[in-house]
């Protein structure tokens, strides 16, 4: 595969996966009950709203058109029936735990991206402070955790 064919990849794959991230957490704002909640995860849904941009601007200037997937990302409907079954049983410890799952499995795979060889210095530092941001946000619901279950 070449260079600009792996790029291709793990932009793609990254745009699917904040795109998907993106839609989960919408749907759990409109779902949980509490303005703290509500509010928690439509600040993350915006986030990964704002790195599928940053990502669609990556591709871009590499010359790359980007298409937003038209299919669910690969491994992402467990997660989605477990986020449903959660928030309709409103058991909110298990859904920060989801959530914080979700966040991980997402840093594992900016860490995979970012060890690609031959990734352009633009995008390298754009996956770098995604990345960081999500383990920022998750360390820091992580302090707050007991706080929203209450």
């Amino acid at each position: 595969m070449r260079n600009k064919e792996k790029v291709l990849f793990v932009l793609k794959d990254l745009l699917a996966l904040n795109y998907q991230v993106e839609k989960l957490y919408t749907n759990a704002s409109y779902h949980v009950n509490g303005a703290e909640l509500e509010i928690l995860f439509k600040e993350r849904a915006i986030e990964r709203q704002e790195y599928a941009q940053g990502l669609r601007v990556e591709m871009l200037k590499l010359g790359i058109e980007p298409q937003m997937p038209h299919s669910e990302y690969a491994g992402f409907r467990p997660i989605w029936r477990k986020f449903k079954f959660l928030l309709s049983n409103n058991q909110i410890d298990e859904l920060l735990s989801e959530m914080f799952y979700v966040m991980q499995w997402s840093v594992n795979k900016y860490n995979l991206a970012i060890s690609e060889p031959g990734l352009p210095l633009s995008v390298c530092k754009k996956l770098l402070k995604q990345r960081d941001a999500i383990e920022s946000a998750h360390n820091s619901i992580k302090r707050i955790e007991h706080e929203l279950v209450s």
